[in-house]
């Protein structure tokens, strides 16, 4: 072969290669790009909603998952050309410590995610080419991860509506693909679901409660003490040294020198008498058995009881207001609050065990003067119909007239002219009505933030009531202690409502109707437990035995999707 030829041959062959690799880098697609085909294809059959399995990890997020990915045109989210984004990293630390939020770091794939990681991140070291599926794949659950953790942070595991027919307070709700795009732009993963947290004080306080009871936990719990003769201060007991330790253990006693370690001195008092007012119980300084009862109560049961409670604040606006009145059902107790100090407290009475005051959110508009009472259906049904049918004088023992109508055109019915025994409980043709006076169920005010339930703050006629350690006597409805200082704290920007003007218009016994200058939040509660301002754990009765069924519902895995 000739000389030009062959150096012609040489020139074609390398403009052939150079093409050929100008070709394939033009037209080759990125790591990045693969995975966002793969991740795409999940949803080609269902766009809008996604149900699967990877390995132990169940797609939990089945309609906000394909929301996620649909907004960034399937792009992934933890991975790049390079292999893994050090997001992931930021991911994985978080759920592993989602324990500290009383969830469970299962609940969001933790162990699949951490064996996936490492097996991928070996790949990378050894410069090992990881599949686009398997990106895909991770991607897939770690968003899922993402989003049912902030969903859990944010509005609580569970359905509040399901789990508790009492609770009537919507959760609080967010765009949580939209946070999660926003965390991955800004590289905060670990910030954004702090974010969701709830930022009343009582949350935070309830963490610090599970954090120390966890820890107390570890270390075995403390003893239990027997039951027997109560214990006044002065007796000497056996049980005593026990009593010491066991306080000592959580904090309400501290360990001095004693020369008589089983006599009931004054020191242990004091102690007994601080965990008996932590505890909701009469601070008489007795140790009887239910305070004996309250101390056995299992680090493993404080734990759960915590538990719950911080599930119950998820379920709750993440704010509350700058001002607002709580009343707490299982305390027994109103509080008026602004920016997050309690200007004024007072003790109420509460729902009993058959008619109980559920939770729920209103906004208190105004208040009445001398109400009348018009008598509920449950009470009427449950109440008054039985008195009725066996003394038809019934209703003027209780000062309660019967009506037919409302307002101006109510009618007179002489309770003596009607059958009761044929009247149908659920068809009632009556109205029956209380006039104001001091004898009135509602007293002289009634403080009104209208809702499906008909609950409203009042005052009562029944004030030794006030004097109960527990108080759950009423028919649902709160009665509150000082009824007059509330309505002042409310009128206060209204000078036309000063103390005198109120008490003229009780002598009136007219009713009469005001509207607050400024309406205000009020929130309904029901709290076992919180760490009050004086950083005491508080711990109280489940009034209602509503803690045990949340309880339960904590502890079932998340369903399938």
């Amino acid at each position: 072969m000739n000389k030009p030829v062959f150096r012609i041959s040489l020139i074609v062959t390398a403009i052939f290669i150079i093409a050929l690799l100008v070709y394939q880098y033009a037209f080759r697609t990125s790591l990045t790009s693969d995975v966002s085909g793969q991740i795409k294809a999940y949803f080609i059959d269902s766009p809008d909603s996604f149900k699967g399995r990877f390995g132990s990890a169940v797609i939990h997020s089945e309609l906000s998952l394909p929301r996620f990915y649909k907004n960034r045109d399937y792009k992934p989210a933890w991975s790049n050309d390079q292999g893994l984004s050090p997001h992931i990293n930021k991911l994985i630390f978080a759920i592993g410590v989602a324990d500290r939020e009383s969830l469970q770091p299962s609940d969001y794939h933790l162990d699949e995610l951490e064996q996936r990681f490492k097996d991928m991140s070996g790949q990378i070291e050894r410069k090992s080419p990881v599949s686009p599926n398997r990106l895909a794949e991770f991607d897939l659950i770690a968003t899922d991860a993402y989003l049912t953790y902030a969903s859990h942070l944010l509005a609580g595991r569970l359905n509040s509506e399901t789990i508790d027919p009492e609770w009537h307070i919507d959760p609080p709700e967010m765009d949580i693909a939209e946070h999660l795009e926003i965390a991955l732009s800004s590289g905060s993963i670990e910030a954004s679901l702090k974010d969701l947290l709830p930022r009343h004080t009582c949350f935070g306080g309830l963490r610090s409660i599970y954090s120390r009871y966890r820890y107390l936990q570890i270390q075995g719990g403390w003893p239990t003490i027997d039951e027997g003769a109560a214990i006044k201060p002065g007796n000497r007991d056996a049980r005593i040294p026990l009593l010491r330790k066991r306080l000592e253990i959580t904090g309400e006693y501290a360990n001095i020198d004693v020369t008589t370690p089983d006599v009931y001195d004054t020191s242990l008092v004091k102690s007994i008498v601080t965990f008996q007012k932590n505890h909701g119980l009469d601070a008489d300084g007795v140790i009887g058995n239910s305070t004996i009862q309250e101390l056995n109560v299992s680090v493993d049961d404080r734990i759960k009881q915590v538990e719950v409670n911080m599930e119950r604040w998820r379920w709750l606006p993440r704010d509350l207001g700058p001002r607002y009145i709580m009343v707490n059902i299982a305390n027994y107790e109103l509080k008026v609050v602004e920016n997050s100090q309690a200007i004024s407290t007072m003790r109420v009475i509460v729902g009993k065990e058959a008619r109980q005051t559920p939770v729920l959110y209103g906004l208190m508009t105004y208040l009445v003067l001398n109400p009348y009472w018009y008598v509920p259906p449950t009470i009427i049904k449950e109440d008054l119909l039985p008195g009725l049918k066996s003394n038809p004088n019934y209703l003027s023992k209780k000062g309660i007239n019967l009506y037919r109508g409302y307002g101006d055109n109510a009618v007179p019915v002489n309770p003596a002219t009607v059958n009761w025994a044929d009247i149908d409980p659920e068809k009632l043709p009556y109205v029956f009505r209380q006039d104001p006076g001091p004898k009135n169920a509602l007293g002289r005010i009634k403080f009104m933030f209208p809702n499906k339930h008909f609950i409203y703050l009042h005052d009562t006629p029944s004030r030794s009531l006030f004097n109960r350690t527990e108080r759950n006597f009423s028919s649902g409805c709160i009665r509150i202690e000082r009824p007059i200082d509330m309505a002042l704290y409310l009128l206060k920007n209204n000078p036309e409502w000063n103390y005198e003007a109120i008490m003229k218009a009780f002598e009136s016994e007219d009713e009469t109707r005001v509207n607050l200058p400024e309406p205000i939040s009020v929130y309904i509660l029901y709290c076992t437990t919180w760490m009050d301002e004086n950083g005491e754990y508080q711990f109280r009765k489940d009034l209602y035995e509503r803690d045990e069924r949340v309880a339960h519902a904590l502890k079932r895995e998340l369903p399938d999707a």
